[in-house]
């Protein structure tokens, strides 16, 4: 199986609705609705540049069946902020949340990154578990979404 990334393209903005209505369960619990997500995905934060911005396709086997959605040395320089990691429930990388976080991991330290703020809805257990396993802290939450925080790094191994 292969997996990987690359950028979001102006032809792939069917995929990209067809996957974000794919998580209706991620929106509702950050109190979104998918089809305004689009809108968000274009979002930049206060003070910086679209140069920031990572909106990257995850593919397996050359099927888009996740987005990424990151603006890199934001906060300050070496941090990436994550506001959307998913993956199609249905695809064949459901239950690889960990595998896939531990790619996303190497790709930001390749950028230069050493540490990230992941946005993830609170109580929302799929984001939650994996952010958990892979050592990030829970920090501050705001309107329903929490930001946890950490040094890129490899995660445990998993024990198969």
């Amino acid at each position: 199986m292969f997996i990987g990334f690359r950028p979001i393209q102006p032809g792939d903005e069917a995929e990209v609705l067809r996957l974000l209505d794919t998580r209706a369960d991620y929106f509702a619990a950050r109190g979104t609705r998918p089809h305004l997500a689009h809108a968000l995905l274009s979002a930049l934060p206060e003070g910086t540049t679209s140069g920031q911005k990572r909106l990257m396709a995850i593919e397996s086997d050359e099927v888009m069946v996740g987005l990424v959605d990151a603006v890199v040395d934001f906060p300050d320089l070496g941090v990436v902020s994550v506001a959307l990691f998913l993956l199609d429930p249905d695809s064949n990388l459901h239950g690889f949340g960990m595998p896939v976080a531990s790619l996303l991991v190497e790709h930001g330290i390749a950028e230069g990154m050493f540490a990230a703020r992941i946005e993830c809805p609170v109580g929302w257990a799929p984001g939650e578990n994996v952010l958990r396993a892979m050592g990030y802290r829970p920090g501050e939450s705001r309107l329903g979404v929490r930001t946890w925080s950490g040094e890129l790094a490899p995660p445990p191994a998993m024990p198969f």
